[in-house]
């Protein structure tokens, strides 16, 4: 009953399909409102451009990429909604199964077996994992299936769809090398929405009632922001440094808050815990 036990039983819960299922959901939406009509609109231009005077004029604009695209890169609505309920949909699946444990037999018989401290960092790996795992599924869909529509070239800097300006984190990296920027991308909302899954993880033993410890995450999350635009720091927002079209530098954000909530969840939930009662 190691780690492997834990992840089986993360993703073979209701809540990680009705997760995947709801962020399906946005992305879904952001295909049908916006991508049908870029495609459309790639198909007349390129169509228009087998004439010599429409080549003339629109030899100037290219065609939508599929980075451009990508709903990792919508700064008007779909994106945000995502970063915004990353804290529910990261701790849906599996951030409550600490909770249940500890009210009946699997917890007890688990740690009978392989002892609390094993338990404890089995269960914060898998939650981990999960969390990642479940966020970053629907976006990786989302940039395969662009793929199959538009144009897999290096963005245009003056492309309508290509916003990232010289100050944004590894904007060099975008318009040189789009996919290890969008690798980049999903490994920092993967390990993000690990932490918001951990932070929900962390505040079981506190809260009275198993739902809400899913909203927890979304309180800071919506702290987090509040305070940023009060400081006029907007990077320090998770909404903002998990945000690939962000246009200021976010990367040292991502980092120094990530490693605090790292540091807190860890002090709070595995060393308070494994000297504590279960």
């Amino acid at each position: 009953m190691g780690i492997k036990f834990e992840l089986k039983r993360s993703f073979k819960t209701p809540q990680f399909f009705m997760a995947i299922g709801l962020e399906l959901l946005i992305v879904a939406l952001h295909f049908v409102v916006v991508t049908v009509k870029r495609i459309v609109d790639n198909y007349s231009m390129l169509n228009d451009m087998h004439t010599i005077e429409n080549f003339v004029d629109k030899v100037m604009f290219s065609p939508i990429d599929c980075f451009g695209a990508w709903i990792a890169m919508d700064y008007k609505f779909y994106m945000y909604i995502i970063l915004f309920i990353c804290p529910v949909i990261a701790a849906m699946p599996y951030a409550t199964s600490y909770y249940t444990d500890v009210r009946g037999s699997v917890g007890k018989n688990v740690i009978v077996r392989i002892g609390k401290s094993k338990y404890l960092k089995n269960k914060l790996v898998a939650v981990f994992i999960n969390a990642g795992v479940t966020v970053t599924i629907p976006i990786i869909i989302d940039l395969l299936v662009c793929m199959m529509f538009f144009p897999f070239h290096t963005p245009d800097a003056g492309g309508e769809s290509d916003i990232l300006c010289a100050y944004s984190s590894f904007s060099h990296l975008y318009y040189s090398s789009p996919l290890a920027f969008s690798i980049i991308e999903i490994i920092m909302i993967f390990i993000f929405s690990g932490i918001w899954a951990c932070l929900a993880l962390s505040i079981s033993k506190y809260v009275k009632y198993r739902y809400s410890i899913l909203l927890v995450g979304m309180i800071v999350n919506l702290f987090l922001n509040a305070l940023s635009e009060f400081v006029g720091k907007t990077s320090i927002s998770p909404i903002s440094f998990m945000a690939s079209y962000y246009t200021k530098p976010r990367f040292l954000s991502f980092v120094v808050v990530s490693v605090i909530f790292i540091i807190a969840i860890i002090t709070d939930y595995y060393f308070i815990e494994k000297n504590g009662d279960m």
